[in-house]
């Protein structure tokens, strides 16, 4: 902010020393306020609410600066209203109602992204708040907080007596509005995506909860004309079975939908021990049929050591399902897909590895992404969130996704789960307790 841009108001002649207080924090040591400005800018930072910001700002005004008092109010353009604050005099949270929308202090400054100074309110320029009598306040200098040239909110330094602010304390309170723009700004938007992601997933489960009657009442009819209407002619027969198919396809889009919903809400998941090597055997077994009509050979390399897991048996068995039916379903004919576990540095791994039809190098980084399909143009059914539901599991339980692949090679997908020293047994033990 250059002098130029901050406006002054007092009576003239200028306050005569006399008339006027200093505050301890005119003596404040350069080095003492520029650590406290680094404190409170990384505690604003990482803060997510803006209550709490606010509320931290305030303190830091009266604590740290040493004034009286201290507010801050939130603008917004949109409703041109201020729609949030907090203040340490008797306000607290209701200043922004307490504030004149149009013609005082506050909005003059919003409107002239210029800071002001009332050395003296009984000259201010502006009719008085009730709220400036109501708390003692004699004097008082308004900061705007601006981001990227939009103002977002006043700082307000508040003195019961009247008081000169030098320069440096105008100074100190500028880069505290600078810094308090950078984490409303985060802050807002953080808030933002939460709004948009609640927003989505409300449009999901309803999307969700519209489809699934309709869907049982087709598969229902369906289930009627195959047997009722039989024996078709062979066109009628390929298209009952495009039917059945479509239904299957919709069924297991629903079902994905509704399982990384679950996975996406902040519930906590039950933690038991989880034997991988068991899951791997459930996992092999139930596709093995999936994999003969392909002439595929499909097989399972085991960890000597018994690598448990602290998890939940069915997510972690959904996770591994997931990656080895793809490995499957993207492998042509007389491929084959190995299932391994392993247990490396700190990790207990589960590689997926297969001779399918490969990842291109350029989709890499966002076939985890939902509703995204490792090949659009493939014939195979998906939902496009078996890999997202994959990822999200494994980040739940502590650990994470590692995938290589090559165009027309294969590829192998690992899901690395973090190991726990106690949940190591030998061989020879796992299967005296088997």
């Amino acid at each position: 902010m250059k002098p130029q841009d901050i406006a002054y108001q007092c009576p003239p002649p200028l306050l005569e020393e006399s008339q006027t207080n200093k505050l301890p924090s005119q003596s404040m040591d350069k080095v003492l306020v520029n650590e406290a400005l680094l404190d409170i800018s990384l505690a604003i930072n990482n803060r997510r609410e803006l209550s709490v910001i606010l509320d931290d700002v305030v303190q830091f005004i009266r604590n740290v600066l040493g004034f009286d008092d201290g507010s801050i109010l939130l603008w917004d353009s949109n409703t041109k209203r201020f729609s949030m604050g907090q203040s340490s005099t008797s306000v607290e949270s209701r200043v922004p109602k307490r504030v004149r929308k149009k013609k005082g202090a506050s909005r003059w400054i919003v409107d002239r992204k210029m800071t002001l100074v009332v050395p003296d309110v009984t000259f201010d320029p502006f009719t008085p708040n009730k709220m400036i009598a109501e708390n003692g306040i004699k004097a008082y200098a308004g900061v705007p907080i601006i981001n990227e040239g939009r103002v977002l909110g006043i700082l307000y330094a508040l003195s019961r007596t009247k008081y000169e602010f030098d320069e440096s304390e105008i100074s100190v309170l500028e880069r505290l509005a600078s810094m308090v723009a950078v984490a409303v700004k985060n802050a807002q938007f953080v808030k933002t995506l939460q709004e948009l992601h609640d927003f989505k997933a409300g449009m999901m489960r309803l999307a969700v909860h519209d489809l699934v009657q309709p869907l049982s009442l087709i598969n229902g009819f369906c289930n009627i004309m195959s047997e009722e209407m039989a024996p078709f002619t062979p066109e009628q027969t390929r298209r009952v079975e495009i039917i059945k198919r479509s239904q299957a396809r919709m069924g297991e889009l629903i079902d994905g939908i509704i399982k990384y919903e679950k996975l996406s809400t902040n519930v906590d998941i039950e933690r038991v021990p989880v034997q991988l090597n068991e899951i791997a055997k459930i996992v092999l077994t139930s596709l093995q049929e999936m994999a003969n009509a392909k002439e595929q050979e499909i097989s399972l390399v085991l960890s000597d050591l018994e690598p448990i897991v602290m998890g939940d048996q069915l997510l972690i068995q959904e996770a591994i399902l997931n990656l080895v039916m793809n490995a499957v379903k993207y492998t042509p004919a007389r491929g084959s897909v190995t299932l391994t576990t392993t247990i490396a540095d700190e990790f207990f791994i589960v590689s997926v590895q297969d001779t399918g039809i490969g990842i291109p190098p350029n989709r890499l980084n966002n076939i985890f992404d939902p509703f995204t399909r490792i090949d659009s143009q493939s014939p195979e059914n998906g939902s496009g969130l078996g890999l997202s539901l994959v990822k999200m599991i494994a980040e739940r339980l502590g650990g994470f996704v590692h995938v290589e692949s090559e165009l027309n090679i294969g590829s192998n997908f690992q899901i690395c789960f973090p190991i726990e020293l106690q949940d190591v047994v030998s061989d020879e033990e796992s299967s005296a307790n088997r």
